[in-house]
C-alpha cells in the first residue's frame, strides 16, 4: 500500500500500460504527466487522495485526469482513476466542502 504521492506514481508507472495508458512525459511540475490514451493526449495529476488536489490548490482547468491511491470525495469535474480498485469515477459537479481547503496537507 502506497503512503504518499511519489508511491503512487510509482505504482500508475507499473499499471499505466495495463489499465489503457502510456506515459508521454512524467514531470515534477504540475501537471505531472503527459499521457496517451488511444489517439488523445491527457494531463493528469497523481496524488495519494483526491482531496489533496483541492489542498493544493492545483488549477482544474489545467487537468484531464486526477491519478489517486483513494478516492475520497464524493465528486469531482474531471476523471478520476483510483488506483486502490482500478475503478475509473466519472466526472461529478459540486463544490468543495471549506473544510477540505482549509486543513493543512498531511
Amino acid at each position: 500500500m502506497p503512503k504518499n504521492e511519489l508511491n503512487v506514481r510509482e505504482i500508475f508507472a507499473q499499471r499505466a500500460a495495463r489499465l489503457g495508458y502510456s506515459i508521454i512525459e512524467s514531470r515534477a511540475a504540475f501537471p505531472d504527466y503527459v499521457l496517451g490514451l488511444g489517439r488523445r493526449r491527457l494531463l493528469a495529476e497523481a496524488e495519494f487522495r483526491t482531496s489533496d488536489f483541492l489542498r493544493h490548490r492545483h488549477d482544474l482547468t489545467r487537468c484531464d485526469l486526477i491519478v489517486v491511491w483513494e478516492h475520497d470525495l464524493p465528486y469531482m469535474p474531471v476523471p478520476i482513476l483510483e488506483l486502490r480498485t482500478e475503478e475509473t469515477h466519472r466526472p461529478r459537479r459540486g463544490r468543495p466542502p471549506t473544510r477540505i481547503l482549509d486543513r493543512r496537507h498531511d
